[in-house]
């Protein structure tokens, strides 16, 4: 019997834990329909001087939870040229745009065109706003990337717009009347910790067994 009751709190205990690691998409525009291109780096098409300062951000709102980022997937044009330097971030809001950075993704510093993913612990607070910042390291300043951009809006999640600097993140415009492509996955990290689930099972074992003796 006692067998039995360890055996059965020790496994709700493990479902409890793998239901915490589940991933959630919590903003998704990949969806959209496609209108064009914002340029990452050098912008080929632009006026002069065609510097490697173009970046290119995306916003997303956490809603009333606690999560942790996961994973970010973009929608992505690489030019034959690009050398690499490739970089996401994610950074908080200013009230106009990305603020302070507080963490940088890891993924392909040199990505193809379609989708790529770029992963990172981040803890994200609820009902706050992000964005996600794309940016080309200035030791690879001729490489040339794109972020597809559409006006659906996203599937998941909600957004205050699409942002742009052409001078290194310095200042930055916004456009509340697209999106990039993008998805964002996150874990959940309201719950309890597995920690504190592991010691609230044993204690169930414990006052289970302590009952059991008396009887």
């Amino acid at each position: 019997m006692q067998k039995k009751i360890v055996s059965s709190v020790l496994g709700i205990v493990l479902l409890g834990m793998a239901a915490q690691a589940q991933s959630t998409t919590i903003f998704n525009s990949l969806s959209d329909s496609i209108i064009g291109e914002g340029p990452i780096g050098t912008d080929p098409f632009g006026p002069p001087p065609m510097n490697g300062d173009n970046w290119r951000a995306q916003s997303f709102m956490t809603g009333g939870a606690n999560w942790t980022s996961e994973s970010v997937t973009l929608s992505l044009l690489s030019v034959g040229s690009s050398t690499g330097g490739f970089t996401v971030s994610l950074y908080g809001d200013s009230g106009n745009g990305p603020g302070t950075q507080l963490g940088t993704l890891t993924g392909n510093g040199n990505p193809g065109t379609g989708l790529s993913s770029f992963t990172g612990a981040i803890t994200l607070n609820p009902d706050a706003t992000y964005w996600i910042v794309t940016d080309v390291s200035s030791d690879h300043s001729g490489s040339v990337y794109g972020w597809m951009a559409g006006t659906g809006g996203p599937a998941v999640g909600s957004t205050v717009g699409a942002g742009y600097s052409s001078d290194g993140g310095a200042s930055w415009g916004t456009d509340s009347s697209s999106s990039y492509l993008m998805q964002v996955d996150a874990d959940l990290t309201s719950a309890p910790e597995p920690s504190t689930m592991v010691l609230a099972g044993l204690g169930g074992v414990g006052c289970l067994l302590q009952i059991r003796r008396r009887r």
